[in-house]
């Protein structure tokens, strides 16, 4: 009886793999490191959004405190309370009103701003694409 089922096996042909077995196994391989990368930069454009908005606070902070050590506000203010005299000497108050402008903490705010909103529109971009799978 042994030596029959011992024929049996020996007949009985060995299973093959599929033909595109190999394909397969290399298309998830680069899947996942595909998943991994998209992770990483998720981890990173996250990183860079809460840096970029904790910045962008002591930056308003600033632009405020620059604005009203300026005397902007003041002049700015002046459109509003007195808009008869702004329009007489209109050359005179667009001058000063650039001249007391805080141009350098602007552009720093600005940065702070472009920095959070491009790290946020990449950070959704690769969050709907992992979604999709």
């Amino acid at each position: 009886m042994r030596k029959d089922v011992e024929n049996l096996f020996k007949l009985a042909a060995t299973p093959l793999p599929p033909d595109d077995l190999a394909d397969r196994i290399l298309g998830r391989i680069h899947a996942e490191r595909r998943r991994v990368s998209l992770l990483r930069r998720i981890a990173f454009f996250s990183v860079g959004a809460i840096a970029s908005a904790s910045a962008l606070v002591p930056a308003l902070l600033a632009l405020r405190t620059a604005a009203a050590e300026s005397g902007f506000v003041e002049y700015f203010s002046l459109l509003f309370s007195d808009g008869g005299a702004v329009a007489a000497a209109w050359q005179d108050f667009a001058y000063a009103l650039m001249e007391s402008l805080p141009a350098a903490t602007i552009a720093t705010c600005l940065a702070a701003l472009l920095f959070l909103i491009a790290s946020l529109d990449l950070l959704t971009r690769d969050v709907r694409t992992l979604r999709r799978g």
